[in-house]
């Protein structure tokens, strides 16, 4: 007997307490112009009625798959999770609050395929809970050239936005990608990750993705915890990067990103650490401290 082909596209869906919004998302998902898909619910040990939604849907649908995870352990880890478990030769994320329009997996996935590219990135419609919206446009290569350390650095200046959400990556990018374990700013030690180990990076010229801002999807941790997490994501990017022989380029961008992040208030005894320790032992460290 032949074995299943495997999805062209894996959807993957962290899921954590959206209850209210997750159905929203998976229909917008189910919705799409393009079949070939499988979507990945990982359920991160959500405390309400999430993990019975998502298996109604998985009973509704055999291209929905859902992972529940036995403790929470956060955003990155849940999609990390979802990439371990998906089969697609394309990954594209979503977050479970959020919605996408009906052609934008087969938009983003055909301009990869018909341009050869490894990332594909989109606009993003911001909808806020009184009803107002705003476009945030993303970074416009025409005239420049599509050289991935100028879209690094436009990530970093956050020129370009760093979010997984709005855009497709070919799989054989996450080879060795480290996740880190800390949720605030993840993506942006994600996503420079994946750009530098890509040859093609392409925009279309589109408004496929809808990020919904509401009050709920904001942390209600104490600001002490938030800076904490911050911290050490925008310490394990710089470690990241510094293993890397052009480090120098993206120096001033990290230093202003540092200091946006509120990196800049480190006590004075770390700092010196960091400005002396070999970067490579840096990251050795930083790894094994945070398991990733």
């Amino acid at each position: 007997m032949a074995l299943p082909r495997e999805p062209l596209t894996s959807i993957i869906v962290p899921v954590y307490a959206v209850e209210k919004y997750i159905e929203k998302c998976v229909e917008s998902i189910l919705s799409q112009t393009f079949a070939d898909f499988e979507c990945i619910l990982v359920d991160d040990a959500s405390p309400d009625r999430c993990p019975q939604i998502c298996e109604e849907y998985a009973r509704r649908d055999s291209r929905v798959k859902v992972i529940h995870k036995p403790k929470n352990e956060g955003l990155p880890q849940a999609r990390k999770t979802g990439y371990e478990a998906s089969r697609g030769e394309y990954i594209q994320f979503v977050d479970s609050d959020d919605w996408i329009e009906a052609e934008m997996t087969e938009r983003m996935v055909h301009k990869a395929i018909r341009e050869n590219l490894d990332i594909v990135y989109c606009d993003v419609r911001e909808v806020f809970t009184d009803g107002t919206q705003a476009v945030r446009k993303s970074f416009d290569m025409r005239g420049g050239g599509d050289d991935n350390r100028r879209l690094v650095a436009a990530l970093l200046s956050r020129e370009l936005p760093w979010s997984l959400w709005n855009k497709i990556f070919h799989r054989k990018l996450f080879n060795g990608l480290i996740f880190p374990k800390f949720n605030l700013c993840e993506d942006g030690v994600i996503c420079p990750q994946l750009f530098l180990n890509a040859e093609r990076i392409g925009y279309e010229y589109s408004l496929l993705y809808n990020h919904f801002r509401h009050s709920e999807s904001m942390s209600t941790r104490p600001a002490k915890t938030r800076k904490r997490e911050i911290e050490q994501n925008m310490i394990l990017l710089d470690a990241i990067l510094a293993e890397r022989p052009d480090y120098d380029l993206y120096k001033a961008a990290l230093r202003a990103l540092k200091k946006n992040k509120g990196t800049r208030s480190l006590p004075l005894w770390k700092k010196t650490l960091l400005a002396i320790v070999p970067r490579r032992i840096l990251l050795s460290y930083t790894k094994w401290r945070l398991n990733v």
